[in-house]
């Protein structure tokens, strides 16, 4: 048994930790017996610690934890947790169906594949016996990825809320604004591994900064000194400030109403900070804010 799985609900006494352990074990037994079709209650002891993941996984989703185990019959816990994990599913099977309804107007491979590996997530799924796994291929790189301790449903639907939210700022461009933005931060944008939703954003914000109309997305050349200008000497804790606010007005030119998609924009823009601090030279910029002449084509 996890012993740190049993603790990471909160501290519990030598006696409750005893009780929790009794409990979990008849419940993996259980699990086992079912993984077995009736055949037996004794597995492989790797496969004993996935069904135990998956029993945690499922406690987790109610608000004691496994601390439940305390004062509930496990059965009815663990029911219960699967239950909701079902209503998390059919949440994120309807975001994933809206995502791929309303993609942006420019494509990439990596994001297609993922989104085609996340309509086997919902058939391959298994919230009963092993609820806390991922099957399914998810490769395309988010700007803000998804806390590596999330696991099974709930780092699906994150990865899912992350996606719409940069799709959905995607989608408030036409297609002749953001190909020479693309096209210069990345010419094979549409076959490599590489997000769609930073240099966009990056731009964005560049305009802002600069004074420049938004949905354009246009920076010339000549705008790398002024970018340089805007930040030249300026303390970290400042250019984060400058960014915050170029976001705020951002998100407001552009009419976004959704909470979190500001949010996101946000935390993007902060992200930038290390990187402006650390540019030295005009040309620096041009690596986080894409400049050129917007003659690019597909």
């Amino acid at each position: 048994m996890n012993d740190a799985m049993i603790f990471a609900a909160g501290e519990l006494t030598a006696e409750q930790v005893v009780i929790v352990q009794r409990q979990l074990y008849a419940l993996v037994a259980m699990q086992a017996e079912r993984y077995t079709a009736g055949e037996s209650s004794s597995v492989p002891a790797e496969l004993a610690g996935e069904l135990l993941n998956s029993v945690c996984f499922c406690l987790e989703q109610l608000e004691d934890g496994v601390r439940v185990l305390l004062h509930c019959d496990g059965t009815e816990a663990l029911m219960e947790g699967i239950r909701r994990i079902r209503r998390k599913q059919a949440y994120g099977k309807a975001l994933w169906q809206e995502i791929c309804d309303h993609l942006p107007p420019i494509k990439n491979r990596s994001m297609m594949d993922t989104l085609g590996g996340i309509g086997t997530f919902w058939k391959r799924y298994n919230p009963r016996l092993f609820s806390h796994q991922i099957p399914g291929d998810i490769d395309y790189q988010l700007s803000i990825p998804v806390s590596e301790q999330l696991c099974g449903i709930d780092y699906v639907n994150c990865y899912l809320e992350h996606l719409a939210i940069e799709n959905g700022f995607l989608c408030l461009f036409s297609k002749q604004a953001l190909l020479p933005v693309l096209n210069r931060f990345c010419p094979d944008y549409n076959e490599l591994l590489v997000n769609l939703y930073e240099p966009v954003a990056a731009n964005a914000l560049g305009c802002v900064l600069l004074g420049r109309e938004v949905l354009g997305l246009k920076i010339p050349p000549e705008s790398d000194a002024a970018l340089q200008a805007c930040f030249s000497g300026k303390p970290t804790d400042e250019i984060k400030q400058m960014l915050c606010r170029a976001a705020h007005v951002l998100s407001e030119q552009l009419d976004m109403q959704s909470v979190p998609a500001k949010e996101y924009l946000q935390a993007y823009a902060e992200r930038l900070v290390p990187r402006i601090s650390a540019v030295r030279t005009p040309d620096g910029f041009r690596g986080i804010f894409p400049s050129g002449n917007h003659t690019d084509t597909c």
